[in-house]
């Protein structure tokens, strides 16, 4: 994925500007976490709001109850989720 990044980065300044994708995200961060605009490491309820499917399940990823998502939350929801619809 990397070197696909790099050939869209045209100008090499670790953006790809068309799609807003820097680099960093690119490579490590899952699609849910790029809603985390304010770089706290944390999806807020109002930022998951980007995400019409994790919106509607926010009170189910969120494990703690804290009000925020982690990277954490969303993979364990994932991973519930994937076990439930193998086990139908």
């Amino acid at each position: 994925m990397a070197a696909q990044f790099d050939r869209l980065d045209t100008n090499k300044d670790g953006f790809r500007v068309a799609r807003g994708i820097d680099r960093r995200a690119w490579q490590f961060r899952p699609p849910a976490l790029a809603l985390d605009v304010n770089a706290t490491g944390f999806v807020s309820r109002e930022e998951a709001k980007g995400s019409p499917q994790l919106s509607q399940n926010f009170d189910a990823v969120d494990g703690n109850k804290d009000g925020s998502l982690s990277r954490d939350e969303i993979h364990a929801y994932r991973w519930r989720t994937r076990r439930r619809i193998r086990a139908s």
